[in-house]
């Protein structure tokens, strides 16, 4: 077997774990496509970052269509445009504030919070129960936008997809959502988002165009398999299993923290390298 076919069907075994997962748990996959395809693939990291997100928007569209079918009425069509609207101002505000704001101190405030959430997650439960009784339809507007444009700044910040941000944030706020539904709300949040950042990484040739056709068919079937799997899974073992994924989440945070040092430090020794 060449060291070509062994890369490809690597590419097509992280498309199918990403679209997994992706279903799975509501998430964009980019905590997992991305270090995967900058670490073990030498893609340029905002390479990968748009390559993922190219990913994504053929993930999230197969798992809402399939999503629809398994377990129509699941997704909270409203909530999903409210959030992708403020995701997209969000990103914008992320871009901006790139250069500005240190990305150490949104580390640790996003850190931080990850950790609260999976305290409560395995604590104390989520979902049906675990957020407000009755949110007035102003209050859960605003919930909705200020959500989006959190998960807009992290997505422009540390390439990730929506789902950390938007499945916690949903079953803490909501009383009548559980984590079916949040995790199928935040899939339908994600094909507006990931489909405007993917754009913009176009426009910046932040693609990868030999990986995907490797990438996206697995993912796809990965997709369909995560909202099969979900179907069959309580919430509160779906919940469970969050949380983990979540404690991943963090150690790939603290992981970037590591990698930005090194970067800066490799920088400052060669300044003559740098690009």
């Amino acid at each position: 077997m060449t060291a070509a076919v062994r890369r490809r069907g690597a590419l097509a075994a992280l498309g199918l774990g990403v679209g997994l997962a992706s279903t799975l748990f509501g998430i964009g996959g980019g905590l997992i496509m991305v270090p995967v395809l900058h670490l073990a693939f030498g893609y340029e990291l905002k390479r990968a970052v748009g390559t993922s997100l190219v990913a994504i928007i053929g993930i999230a569209l197969i798992g809402v269509t399939a999503e629809s079918w398994v377990s129509p009425g699941s997704i909270r069509w409203v909530i999903a445009a409210e959030i992708a609207i403020g995701a997209i101002v969000g990103a914008r505000l992320g871009a901006a504030l790139l250069d500005r704001l240190p990305t150490e101190v949104l580390r640790w405030i996003f850190t931080l919070f990850l950790i609260g959430v999976i305290v409560r997650l395995l604590l104390f439960g989520g979902g049906q129960g675990g957020g407000v009784e009755a949110l007035s339809r102003e209050l859960a507007l605003v919930a909705c936008l200020i959500t989006g444009v959190v998960t807009g700044i992290t997505s422009a910040f540390f390439g990730i997809g929506g789902g950390v941000v938007v499945v916690p944030v949903l079953l803490l706020l909501f009383a009548d959502i559980d984590f079916h539904t949040a995790r199928a709300t935040s899939l339908a949040m994600m094909v507006p988002t990931a489909t405007f950042g993917a754009i913009f990484h176009k426009k910046l040739a932040n693609l990868e165009t030999e990986a995907l056709p490797f990438l996206v068919p697995t993912a796809f079937i990965g997709a369909v398999l995560g909202v099969f799997l979900a179907a069959d899974l309580s919430s509160d073992h779906l919940r469970v299993a969050f949380a983990f994924f979540l404690m991943y989440a963090v150690v790939q945070l603290q992981r970037g923290r590591k990698t930005a040092r090194s970067s800066a430090s490799n920088s400052v020794a060669r300044p003559d390298e740098s690009s």
